[in-house]
């Protein structure tokens, strides 16, 4: 009697399973290119490429998995956790896009699915929703009537300035995170804003984290133009809309009108910076809007804020303004409660990271990080590959 015995060959679906947006996302938050990455973990330039932009799963081998893990950074359960969190680079809103590469917008992406990806874990962790307040509107409403609709519906009076920018927002449903994010792309570029979850639901704001209260101010502002006038559509225009947007949201034309004063200098406009909580660049560019300033007038202006100079800093008043220290940088708060509501007031990075796709520390920590702390806060310890056992949050508020 002739018995075969055949081979007994591991089934398909036990071999390892990545996603190729996990994996592209790594490979570009790394700085790295497609073919650099092949090359290093064995695998043919095409087959990769295929990898990448597979929408799907895709089998790899058990080495090639590993290899790809320690080129990459990433622990090996990211890549073979699916997606949560989908944004295309059209999606996204920020200044001057149109000077970044296609690299440079997939590294902001990146990141922005990133903060999804957070926001969905503390979320569906915590079973809560989130009113959200801000109106919509068609994006061919003028940004003024816009801004005035958004006031109204964040509860702020017509003649109030907005002393909190970042708790309003907040209340309002907005999530927002504060990292240095995309360096070398963002240079230029304070702040994205983008709408994440399956029915894009949920106003997002990533805002760069920099030593500039009128900046990040102006920044959040712009980007809620963007969130309130462009969820569906964004127009040539848009972010020329977007700035008359911030401009009208900050500094309402009709109460700015009744304080301008008669003669506009930097000094007479001094008063208005600091109770109103923008730039005299944002007020020059408010008042010229306004007709206050003649166009000449306005170039006057900026000439002189090149040109006058602070002591003993020696900076000139574009570089930095007088009041600059007068304000603290603000900085968010909703998704530190989250975690804590989510998790654990003393969750360390370390077991955070585990509970959010396994993104590595060195990227989940800088948005951690960037929340609200009171002084006497720990600070999530990174040190190499030795994470200190540290809770993220220490504070009685």
């Amino acid at each position: 009697m002739l018995t075969l015995t055949s081979l007994e060959m591991p089934p398909q679906y036990e071999r390892p399973r990545v996603y190729g947006a996990r994996v592209k996302d790594a490979r570009i938050l790394e700085g790295l290119k497609a073919g650099d990455v092949a090359t290093r973990i064995g695998m043919g330039v095409t087959r990769y490429s295929r990898l990448e932009s597979s929408e799907a799963f895709s089998p790899i081998d058990v080495d090639e998995l590993a290899k790809l893990s320690d080129v990459l950074g990433f622990d090996e359960d990211y890549f073979s956790s699916p997606p949560v969190t989908v944004v295309e680079r059209s999606a996204l809103c920020f200044r001057a896009k149109k000077s970044m590469t296609k690299t440079q917008e997939d590294e902001v992406a990146a990141w922005a699915r990133l903060c999804g990806d957070l926001l969905h874990g503390v979320l569906l962790e915590t079973g809560e929703l989130v009113k959200l307040s801000l109106p919509q509107t068609p994006s061919d409403l003028p940004p003024d009537e816009a801004a005035h609709l958004a006031r109204e519906a964040l509860g702020i009076r017509p003649d109030s300035p907005i002393a909190q920018l970042m708790r309003v927002l907040e209340r309002a449903g907005v999530f927002i995170f504060s990292a240095e994010f995309a360096a070398e792309a963002t240079a230029r570029h304070d702040a994205v804003s983008l709408w994440v979850g399956e029915a894009r639901q949920r106003p997002v704001v990533l805002v760069r984290d920099i030593d500039s209260w009128e900046r990040t101010r102006m920044s959040l502002a712009h980007e809620v133009g963007h969130l309130v006038l462009h969820r569906y559509a964004k127009p040539e225009d848009a972010e020329e809309a977007a700035f008359a947007f911030a401009g009208e949201f900050l500094m309402p034309g009709d109460s700015l009108k009744n304080e301008w004063p008669a003669h506009a200098t930097l000094e007479s406009l001094l008063p208005l910076k600091l109770r109103w909580g923008v730039s005299i660049s944002a007020l020059i560019e408010q008042g010229h809007r306004l007709g206050l300033i003649t166009p000449e007038r306005r170039r006057s202006l900026y000439k002189q804020l090149s040109t006058r100079r602070q002591y003993p800093s020696g900076k000139t008043w574009r570089e930095q303004e007088p009041g600059f220290d007068r304000r603290e940088v603000e900085k968010p708060l909703l998704i530190t409660r989250l975690i804590e509501r989510a998790y654990d007031k003393n969750i360390n990075i370390e077991t955070l990271r585990r509970k959010i796709n396994s993104w590595p520390a060195r990227f989940l920590a800088p948005l951690v990080d960037g929340q609200f702390r009171a002084p006497a806060a720990l600070p999530s310890a990174i040190a190499g590959s030795n994470l200190n056992v540290t809770s993220i949050f220490s504070r009685s508020e």
